[in-house]
This record gives structure tokens, C-alpha cells and sequence, in this order.
């Protein structure tokens, strides 16, 4: 693949891809219908256990990672909450 390029999916957005509640995704998959990079994806799968994120995988083997949209929404949405929730305690 060349360098400069962002993978493909078989979704044309993201809310497309979350309109599809039980729907598996892999990193790149993501990454390429979202606003993310597959690196920022990685970092957050990195600490997954430690960032709630851990519910949203499927590990169907240990070389394969599926990500499922509806519980990733989840976890994005209450992740959005709770940096809005932190950054008015701050800010008050």
C-alpha cells in the first residue's frame, strides 16, 4: 500500500458503520471511515483493559481483532462524556 494513503471499508462514513449495531470492523477498517488514524486506534487498544475499551473487541484468535460498532460507540460516547465532565470541573 502505498504511503500516503488511507485504507479502505466497506462503509462509506462512520455514521453508516454505526447505524449497523452488531457490525465487526477491523482497525483499518475504522480508521478509514472515521476521523482517527490507525495509530491512535492502536493506542487505545494498547491500554484497552486499563480504558474500558476491552468490551468493544472481539478476539476471535490472538492475531485477529474485531472491533463491534455498537459497544464502540459506547465506549466513545461515554469516554466524550467523561473529558467533558472533567475539563468543566476544571474550568469551574
Amino acid at each position: 500500500m502505498p504511503r500516503n494513503t488511507r485504507p479502505t471499508s466497506r462503509f462509506a462514513s462512520l455514521s453508516e458503520f454505526f447505524a449497523q449495531p452488531e457490525e465487526l470492523v477491523t482497525v483499518e477498517e475504522l480508521a478509514a471511515i472515521g476521523p482517527w488514524k490507525v495509530s491512535q486506534l492502536r493506542y487505545w487498544l494498547y491500554d484497552a483493559d486499563k480504558n474500558g475499551l476491552e468490551a468493544a473487541l472481539i478476539r476471535p484468535n490472538p492475531r485477529r481483532l474485531y472491533i463491534h460498532s455498537a459497544r464502540f460507540k459506547r465506549w466513545l460516547e461515554e469516554r466524550t462524556a467523561a473529558i467533558r465532565r472533567d475539563r468543566d470541573r476544571v474550568l469551574a
